[in-house]
């Protein structure tokens, strides 16, 4: 009996000790971290702490990441990962952290030699900015290693599930994003991605696209729980398995794991996946009909944009987000708050009023009382005004308003003093502001001042009140009406909109009498006052020009003003033609500008703040200035002579200038594969016809990479061109693709023929060939014959989309 003791003493004392040790060196590592040693704290985990294989091991490994990432120095990711997985290849937790790690680490870097590297995630212009890295350079190709890094994550993932050493650890590792594959663009969830083999760096995997959740023949495309992860189809049934055994390793994770399944059918077949066409939220009720009349939905039935266009359909309960939902809404307040916002996009108001109430009774009103807040907003008299047009004075303008329950409304007009309003503006830059309130330079957004600010000092006397009487649908569901406004007299006036026993809510609605348009003419800036309603011009109008530009200041200490603003202002008076006519210089380019127009009885029209920009004379009717430059050879070696020659013309169809750019002299600057300047010639002169040419000796100890020469002559016109520098490049091949020469009918089989050859002529054998098959849409219009169609091609002059899925097409649609 002294013996067993003695010998179980002399087996877990080391073991004691190693534990001790390993959590020493990891207090020492943390103390690291806490001070942003990063670069220690990585070589600290490469030399003492890698060859420890315990439970920490995986949270070992993801600190030295973590450090890797202050670092950006994600070159040394892949060494090190692999490192880590030799050495402790039976360590469920550390194939974890190292599988998680590929997942979120930077998908790209540089192949050259067959060797890769990888880049570093904050990077600009091809170079890394890491405090710990150097500039990279653009020897070899750029790769992206997504693809290649999933399998890759996968493979280390099933590894760790073959070690784990319970139930615990089991469910860790399937609860990772990993397994989630590609759901956010679940086209691709119907591929199965091979991950016995690791594909070749830069190897894109699957890709393209699709309209909207994938549709077979007769429905959806769903993916069901298969018997065994290696017996599944597709990766969608993978993902299926990896959530069934979630809620098999752990059953009180069930409600978490079906509102995950929830949420994904959600984001497939909702009512949501409309929003891309726009109009859907918008329409009519009574222009909604068929398909589209979401409010008759069944709970079992989705209405959503699929890849066959938009459809109705049917699911099953274990697939349709409605029916999972309802499922947990006992145990998971967010399936409430899910399944309410469910029934509000489907307008089915009174089936949302129930959940909610339902979610209310039993987890409460929910923070900030919003879940109380969307009841009453559902239940009770409820409006909103939308955008209404712009519209001349003389004209009582018509105000969109949404609403539900409220039988009658009360209304006010009030006029806004935009007098006020631009004064304010001017005074407020004239003040130099320490820092700029951007609300307060926007005076056409006055709407949202007087909202968020409450701003009431712009606000006049109410010149109208008036009631309107409401015929409310039934179920709480929107109604859309136009309500007239009992004025036409030119202003902006803010209106009030009041529910009885419901809520207040506002609008602004303009109403102009005149209008101010800015264009160019021959370089010089044109301003044109007219009259909004017939186009006639407004002669005698003062026109008031108000400037502002910041200048940054050098702060002496980090609580000093960083700008000052700096302003200007100038008038001019229309012609009688309505116009002016603005000369370059006389106003400042550093400058933005608001523009009043003003005369008596008219209100005053504004615009800006912006640029006023006039094009050169040389940019009218099209003419423009173009550059070209070419090589002799698209690929050097170093010690090469490089021929370049560039070509910089004026062209248009009005008289260009052909000598803008003859004999003029300029600069040659030739940049190596680091983006490094490499070579410069001054005073290259172009020849009477704008052209330049030179030759330049490629240095034998060049850098290799992507090269690019630039010809400037000043700043005015620059000519560019690219080449490579290689000590050897292999041999390249095209591919071709003979289709059948004649259409094929859907449904028809077709055969097609591939054939690779070197550009030197021979075959390349022995290729390994993937094959991938795309459908797209191709359309005809037919446009009536014009005269024109000679030179503009059929159907130049229309000048209107078709709209024939618009429900109101029929009404203002042509043809």
């Amino acid at each position: 009996m002294k013996t067993l003791v003695w010998l179980c003493f002399v087996v877990l004392f080391p073991l004691n000790i190693m534990a001790q040790d390993a959590q020493a060196l990891r207090n020492e590592r943390d103390k690291l971290n806490t001070r942003g040693l990063w670069r220690d704290a990585l070589n600290f985990y490469a030399e003492k702490l890698l060859p420890i294989s315990d439970a920490g091991s995986g949270n070992d490994l993801a600190s030295a990441i973590t450090a890797m990432r202050k670092l950006g120095a994600w070159g040394e990711f892949d060494e090190l990962v692999e490192k880590a997985v030799a050495t402790h290849a039976e360590n469920a937790m550390l194939l974890q952290s190292a599988g998680l790690a590929y997942h979120s680490v930077p998908h790209s870097g540089r192949l050259i030699a067959g060797e890769f590297t990888r880049a570093g995630e904050r990077s600009y212009g091809g170079r890394s900015i890491a405090p710990d890295s150097v500039p990279e350079a653009s020897a070899g190709s750029s790769v992206e290693t997504e693809y290649r890094d999933h399998i890759r994550a996968m493979q280390l993932l099933r590894q760790a599930l073959a070690n784990a050493k319970n139930d615990n650890d089991a469910y860790a590792i399937w609860n990772t994003p990993v397994w989630n594959f590609d759901r956010y663009e679940a086209w691709k969830l119907q591929t199965l991605t091979p991950i016995d083999v690791l594909p070749e760096w830069g190897e894109p995997g699957p890709s393209g696209g699709t309209e909207g959740a994938p549709w077979a023949k007769d429905g959806p495309v769903l993916y069901d729980v298969p018997a065994t992860f290696e017996a599944a189809k597709n990766d969608g049934e993978r993902w299926r398995f990896s959530l069934a055994e979630r809620m098999r390793l752990k059953p009180n994770t069930a409600a978490y794991v079906t509102m995950e399944l929830a949420g994904f059918s959600h984001s497939q077949f909702a009512t949501e996946t409309l929003a891309s066409y726009g109009w859907w939220q918008q329409q009519n009720p009574d222009d909604a009909k068929g398909i589209l009349e979401m409010d008759t939905l069944a709970e079992d039935e989705c209405l959503a944009k699929t890849s066959d266009g938009v459809r109705r359909f049917k699911l099953p309960a274990s697939q349709h987000f409605i029916a999972l939902y309802r499922s947990i809404m006992g145990v998971n307040e967010h399936a409430g708050d899910a399944l309410v916002q469910v029934f509000l996009n489907r307008r089915q108001y009174d089936k949302a009023r129930e959940v909610l109430e339902q979610t209310i009774a039993k987890f409460g009103v929910g923070s900030n009382d919003q879940r109380k807040k969307l009841l009453k907003q559902i239940t009770g008299n409820w409006g909103r005004f939308e955008s209404a047009e712009t519209i001349p004075a003389g004209v009582k303008p018509k105000l969109p308003l949404v609403f539900r329950n409220a039988s009658d409304i009360t209304l006010t007009a009030s006029p806004v003093d935009m007098e006020a309003v631009l004064r304010d503006t001017m005074d407020y830059l004239k003040s130099n502001p320490s820092n700029l309130n951007w609300q307060r330079l926007s005076p056409s957004q006055i709407a949202s001042r007087l909202i968020q600010e409450k701003q009431s000092k712009f606000i006049g006397q109410v010149a109208a009140t008036w009631e309107s009487k409401l015929s409310p649908r039934d179920k709480h569901r929107d109604t859309r009406a136009e309500l007239e406004v009992p004025i036409d007299r030119a202003g902006a006036w803010w209106i009030r909109g009041k529910m009885a026993d419901g809520n207040e809510f506002f609008t602004l609605v303009w109403i102009v009498d005149s209008v101010l348009v800015q264009h160019s003419v021959a370089g010089k800036a044109q301003w044109w006052v007219a009259d909004a309603a017939s186009g006639a011009p407004v002669s005698e109008a003062n026109l008031e020009f108000f400037g502002y530009r910041t200048i940054d200041l050098e702060r002496k200490n980090p609580l000093g003003r960083r700008m000052e603003v700096r302003t200007k202002e100038f008038a001019r008076t229309t012609d009688a033609d309505g116009k002016t006519l603005l000369k370059p210089g006389d106003w400042d380019e550093h400058y933005t500008w608001l523009a009043i127009a003003r005369k008596k009885d008219r209100s005053p029209a504004f615009f800006g703040f912006t640029y006023i920009q006039a094009q050169e004379s040389s940019w009218q009717n099209n003419n423009r200035d173009l550059t070209y430059g070419i090589t002799d050879r698209p690929l050097y070696k170093p010690g090469d002579t490089a021929h370049l020659k560039f070509f910089l013309r004026n062209l248009g169809y009005f008289d260009p200038d052909d000598s803008r750019w003859s004999n003029k002299s300029g600069k040659l600057v030739i940049s190596n594969g680091r983006g490094e300047e490499a070579m410069k010639i001054e005073k290259l002169k172009t020849d009477a016809l704008g052209s330049v040419e030179t030759e330049i000796t490629i240095p034998k100890d060049a850098v290799l990479g992507a090269w690019s020469a630039s010809f400037n002559i000043r700043d005015e016109i620059s000519a560019r061109v690219s080449f490579r520098v290689e000590e050897f490049r292999k041999p390249e091949y095209e591919v071709k693709v003979e289709a059948p020469s004649e259409p094929v009918k859907l449904g028809d089989k077709f055969t097609a023929s591939i054939k690779a050859n070197y550009f030197h002529g021979a075959p390349v054998r022995n290729a390994n060939v993937e094959i991938i098959i795309k459908r797209s849409s191709l359309g005809e219009r037919w446009f009536p014959v014009w005269r024109w169609d000679w030179l503009y091609g059929p159907g130049a002059w229309w000048n209107c989309g078709d709209a024939s899925w618009h429900p109101s097409w029929k009404r203002w649609g042509c043809l």
